[in-house]
């Protein structure tokens, strides 16, 4: 994902989620979260390749029974300074994002620069940092990383959406590089069987994913590896 001034605006420790994938007759959808307690621990690790500055991303989604959760690390370069950027998500049953962490060290300005965010969500739309409100918006029920195509895979699975539908959602947004979080909104249209299609503010994009909803290749993030 992008964010309003073009830079990658895409969000980690575990919860519950369901009801994966599904391949019916050939066909392959990714089905609506929904609470229940079935199937073994499973995880996916995906590593991505960014093309338009140096940059890798290793992701690992975890799925268990009801359980989700979705992790990684990120080494960029951003106008000539190193960054590392490990972050958490933890959903719920519904597949809400309730919980964020993010621990990041970069340059700024040629001194080092250590950043650790906390964002806990009830699941209704209302974020917290620190103890502070800073969203209340009943759509808002996903977070999206400026620095990883991750997150895209969270309302992809959340929405379970068929061929052709759209559906208009709200985000805890975590700009790169000033890591401010902001109230976002945001679409997602299902072209095909993985291919959706992603708008927010000045911006659109065409993006396939895998049997899980993993970003397979998206704008300037492609994956070249996955177990």
């Amino acid at each position: 994902m992008l964010n309003e001034t073009g830079s990658l605006a895409d969000p980690t420790l575990r919860s519950s989620m369901t009801d994966h994938t599904a391949a019916r007759g050939g066909n392959w959808q990714i089905r609506r979260c929904r609470a229940a307690d079935d199937g073994p621990m499973r995880s996916q690790i995906v590593a991505w390749q960014r093309s338009d500055v140096p940059g890798m991303e290793w992701c690992r989604l975890t799925l268990e029974g009801a359980a989700s959760s979705l992790a990684g690390a990120v080494v960029l370069t951003w106008d000539g300074a190193p960054w590392r950027i490990d972050y958490a998500i933890e959903l719920d049953s519904a597949g809400r994002t309730r919980l964020l962490t993010i621990g990041a060290d970069g340059l700024a300005d040629g001194a080092p620069v250590r950043v650790d965010i906390r964002l806990e969500a009830d699941g209704r739309g209302r974020w917290r940092r620190d103890g502070a409100s800073v969203i209340d918006d009943p759509d808002a029920l996903d977070c999206d990383l400026g620095f990883s195509p991750s997150t895209n895979t969270l309302p992809i699975r959340r929405l379970g959406l068929e061929i052709g539908q759209k559906r208009e959602i709200a985000v805890a947004w975590i700009l790169f590089p000033s890591f401010e979080v902001v109230h976002g909104r945001q679409s997602y249209e299902r072209l095909t069987e993985r291919a959706w299609r992603y708008r927010s503010a000045g911006f659109e994009a065409d993006l396939t994913v895998d049997d899980d909803g993993l970003v397979a290749d998206y704008y300037v993030w492609r994956a070249v590896a996955r177990s």
